[in-house]
């Protein structure tokens, strides 16, 4: 069992200019930290962008060889390269790096603390209990995965997989592993199951979420890469939903959490979600996201001055980096971040965000979005929205 953490060293995928940026100016806060990015134009996947990554912090470690490097300590890896059509105020800068508020009741906070900062706490406990094969962990860089208990003994496996209780109605918006009851290992992975699939499934059986958060033995035999969550976790365990000869050779296992809590910070709305739980923790629940959304939901706000009038009906909005003057009139679902000084009168419609980026000349631009857009699919199809408008 490791004990130390220096013995394990991280690694985080951001945007490329992030990316650029930490490394010379340590914005991740984390000295020991490697920080690089996916090559530009090139689409990886999850799987692909983990062996880049791993390549590219070996290329500067050294080592004499790859499997001399990878051999020498312990690895986590954190996922934050992603587009984030969902979360635009933090798409350039990378969610891992998203500022948190202070939560009253954790431990191990600073000022200025970052989304990374939460991970790293938490992952590392669980690497540090690993049993010693166990050399390498991937994690998503939007997700938070908690647990104040006792973890579980851990499964002698090749891929193992943090897994958490779940309702039904959880287990239909994510990814879940469907594991024997007694023995853990798992049988196979499912993509956002529908009810009939869950209830089909054997008595012997136990289903959890998938956290996001995996370990990984070393092997000899390399197989392609392959997206992790939509393919190559498709493809363990003893009766895999996607045939692959050789990841399916693979001995999969599920560490389940029972008490385990899975906060989601992929869109405007988990990330308010999933703060209301982290201040509140809710046992009757295990996945805190986009459904998280309290009715109370009051302001975050964070390194910024607000001069004007908020009631309790200015619910739902999150505040960065931000002057709001007195002018301002608020409603509901604001994200507001990087406004400049300002004695601007404005009212924004319920619903509306605003991002204001510098540009190298002085001015600015004005990015407004609506606080559900997606920014996905073609510009004519009614589905398709900007501001919660259909574009067209």
């Amino acid at each position: 069992m490791i004990t130390e953490k220096q013995d394990i060293q991280v690694m985080v995928s951001l945007p490329s200019a992030s990316a650029k940026a930490a490394q010379t100016l340590n914005i991740a806060g984390h000295g020991d930290v490697f920080v690089a990015s996916d090559p530009e134009g090139i689409q990886l996947g999850s799987g692909g962008g983990t062996a880049y990554i791993l390549h590219q912090a070996y290329l500067v470690s050294g080592a004499s060889s790859l499997r001399h490097w990878l051999s020498g300590g312990r690895k986590m890896l954190i996922h934050g390269s992603g587009e984030s059509r969902r979360l635009p105020a933090y798409a350039a800068l990378g969610k891992p790096l998203m500022p948190m508020p202070l939560i009253e009741g954790m431990t191990g906070q600073k000022p200025g603390q970052t989304l990374l900062d939460f991970q790293m706490s938490a992952y590392e406990r669980f690497f540090l209990h690993a049993p010693s094969p166990y050399f390498l962990m991937i994690a998503c860089g939007d997700v938070l995965v908690e647990d104040d208990s006792w973890l579980p003994p851990y499964p002698d496996a090749d891929v193992m997989i943090v897994g958490l209780s779940a309702t039904d109605d959880e287990a239909q918006q994510h990814g879940v592993l469907v594991c024997g009851r007694e023995s853990g290992r798992l049988t196979n992975f499912l993509q956002k199951p529908s009810l009939s699939q869950l209830s089909a499934l054997p008595e012997a059986s136990s289903f959890y979420l998938d956290s996001g958060v995996w370990l990984l033995t070393e092997t000899n035999d390399q197989p392609e890469c392959y997206d992790l969550y939509g393919q190559f976790g498709l493809a363990l365990g003893e009766a895999p939903t996607r045939t692959d000869e050789g990841i399916s050779t693979l001995r999969a296992a599920t560490l389940p959490l029972r008490q385990g809590r899975f906060y989601h910070f992929g869109t405007n709305r988990s990330l308010l979600g999933s703060l209301q739980q982290l201040k509140r923790p809710s046992r009757g629940l295990t996945a805190f996201g986009d459904s998280a959304m309290q009715p109370e939901g009051k302001p975050v706000i964070l390194n910024s001055q607000v001069d004007c009038q908020l009631s309790p009906d200015n619910r739902f909005i999150w505040i960065e980096n931000a002057h709001i003057s007195k002018g301002w009139r608020l409603q509901q679902r604001h994200m507001l971040t990087g406004i400049p000084e300002n004695a601007w009168v404005l009212r924004l419609p319920a619903g509306l965000c605003l991002d204001v980026v510098p540009l190298t000349d002085g001015s600015s631009c004005l990015r407004p979005y609506g606080f559900d857009d997606t920014f996905r699919g073609a510009l004519n199809a009614e589905h398709t929205t900007w501001m919660g408008t259909p574009v067209m």
